[in-house]
């Protein structure tokens, strides 16, 4: 009993600091603490890939009673830039890709921690004229500080700052969009609770076509030239779309939940697709033929 009172208070202070990976113990630990988890996440991405992604990310959460806070950033430790809980810096341990807040600086009920970080490259597939986030199976921490496990869904809204000529998407529909300069500001709703690994963004120099089926609008993001070929294809791809989401739904007995409903053409995309909720990725080849 003495050791296991040990091991849970050196968990709660920290001081048991989590191995590199998400075992499952920890994954377990973040399951039973927080409830009514939120991410409010801004990136900056400049037009010359020389220069790094900026973030920010405000992750919002209850706690049942002050408990240690471990979130998941596989990046070198000169990526945080700052971390603040309210108006404070906060106290902080980084090893091993987790970045670790001290029970005793947090409380039962709402929490709020600002991280200003540097993304990651390896999961933002940046391109000259074009970036989209591949988050699965587990690849959201190496792009910005998160519980990165599917089973602590949270809620998630998104801001992007990109070239002026750029279009983006991401799992929830537009909010806002203002333009100055020759950048643009582009801010989306919050999503439903959906997992890290579905979490999603694309921006870029795309064309964006657009239909309606069964009353729900349908767009496809591509950048396609050859007009003709997209032509042949397109009522299609929207017609294919539509009468599955519809079976799925009579299969199902759900309605659909996700509001918007997009696809992206992406040039040598690594898979056929990726489905994630609102904006489906798939490989352009496989989608205009």
């Amino acid at each position: 009993m003495l050791a296991l009172l040990l091991a849970t208070m050196l968990s709660q202070t920290g001081a048991d600091l989590p191995r590199r990976g998400i075992p499952e113990s920890l994954a377990r630990e973040r399951v039973a603490a927080i409830g009514t988890l939120r991410y409010d996440l801004a990136f900056t991405i400049p037009g010359d890939l020389n220069d790094p992604v900026q973030g920010r990310a405000v992750v919002r959460f209850a706690l049942r009673a002050p408990h240690r806070v471990v979130l998941d950033f596989a990046q070198p430790r000169d990526h945080i830039r700052s971390v603040r809980i309210g108006a404070a810096e906060a106290s902080f341990t980084f090893a091993d890709g987790h970045l670790t807040i001290p029970a005793e600086a947090t409380r039962s009920g709402e929490n709020e921690i600002a991280i200003e970080f540097v993304a990651g490259n390896e999961p933002l597939n940046r391109d000259r004229e074009f970036l989209y986030t591949l988050f699965v199976p587990a690849r959201a921490h190496l792009a910005f500080p998160c519980f990165d496990q599917p089973d602590l869904k949270a809620r998630y809204t998104l801001t992007l700052d990109v070239p002026a000529d750029w279009k983006a998407v991401s799992n929830a529909a537009t909010a806002a969009s203002e333009a100055r300069d020759d950048r643009m500001r582009v801010r989306f709703s919050e999503t439903e609770p959906i997992s890290t690994y579905l979490f999603a963004f694309v921006a870029g120099r795309f064309s964006v076509e657009a239909a309606r089926r069964n009353d729900r609008e349908l767009r496809m993001f591509h950048r396609e030239t050859d007009a003709a070929k997209v032509a042949r294809n397109r009522d299609a791809v929207f017609d294919l779309h539509a009468t599955a989401l519809t079976w799925l739904e009579g299969y199902t007995g759900i309605p659909y939940p996700f509001g918007k409903f997009d696809i992206v053409a992406i040039p040598s995309f690594q898979f056929s697709g990726m489905e994630h909720p609102g904006a489906i990725l798939y490989n352009a080849a496989s989608v205009l033929l």
